[in-house]
């Protein structure tokens, strides 16, 4: 595809979280994938050679983990692959078409067409050939427009997605409850939570110790502070157990645990 329709309000709904670098990622990584109608390569390096961006490999890298899956092929979004699909369909019955449109315009064999084969051949292969490449070259009207969900759910329309939040989140608990209160959130709370989420993710790399993402949405957990352990404080005052054998003296063959009472018993002894 050389050509394809872009909506700057639908997209920059889906996008407004992104930082500058990720969304030039972004939309370079969109063209490559329409151009050359097929997925981008499994290796992240050589996705930011393609899309010269070889010194930003974390900004594509974010781009991947909100817009695309990795599939055998590679990274595939599902939009783009709804489009590319609706393209080749629609190119397809557009040569077919043609083809039939061609055939019925073809004049019936008699003397004077015999005389004149030549130049209807040449005019037949040049007609054919401009009505193929427009077949080809039609562009979609449908690229970047909001899809309707059959199941009455109405997530295309949220500024951040939820699978956005649900992915970044990385815990799997009552995740119908919480896209049920995240379509709830106003446009703002969800861009509050995406700035805030990723850091405190990273600070709680135990899952255990992580809120459950009900209890983090329903407490504003965005609004609080992101507590990191310093490195050095307390140390010192903590007993090393690394070092320490605590039953070294039971493990000794010739450890008897009666051995010394005679002794503590005699000193008694002597002092009353």
């Amino acid at each position: 595809m050389h050509y394809y329709t872009f909506h700057p309000k639908d997209y920059m709904s889906k996008t407004g979280f992104l930082a500058p670098l990720e969304d030039l990622a972004y939309r370079r990584m969109l063209d490559y994938c329409y151009l050359n109608e097929k997925p981008l390569p499994s290796d992240v390096d050589e996705i930011a050679l393609l899309v010269s961006m070889r010194s930003h490999s974390d900004s594509i890298a974010v781009v991947l983990r909100y817009f695309f899956e990795l599939t055998e092929d590679g990274y595939i979004n599902d939009r783009v692959e709804k489009e590319i699909e609706a393209y080749q369909e629609k190119s397809e019955k557009a040569r077919v078409s043609a083809r039939a449109r061609w055939d019925k315009r073809k004049p019936k064999k008699d003397s004077k067409a015999s005389k004149d084969k030549d130049s209807c051949e040449r005019n037949a292969n040049a007609s054919e050939t401009h009505d193929g490449r427009n077949a080809n070259q039609e562009p979609i009207t449908t690229n970047q427009e909001p899809v309707t969900n059959t199941n009455g759910d109405d997530e295309k329309s949220l500024n951040i997605p939820f699978d956005v939040f649900w992915k970044t989140y990385a815990k799997s608990v009552a995740k119908d409850k919480c896209e049920v209160k995240w379509e709830s959130l106003s446009d703002k709370i969800r861009e509050q939570i995406m700035q805030h989420l990723p850091a405190y993710v990273a600070s709680t790399p135990i899952k255990k110790y992580r809120k459950d993402p009900m209890t983090y949405l329903n407490k504003k957990g965005w609004l609080d502070d992101i507590i990191v352990d310093e490195p050095g404080i307390n140390q010192q005052s903590q007993p090393s157990y690394s070092s320490m054998n605590v039953n070294a003296k039971y493990e000794d063959p010739d450890y008897d645990p009666l051995d010394g009472l005679s002794s503590r018993a005699g000193a008694l002894h002597e002092n009353y």
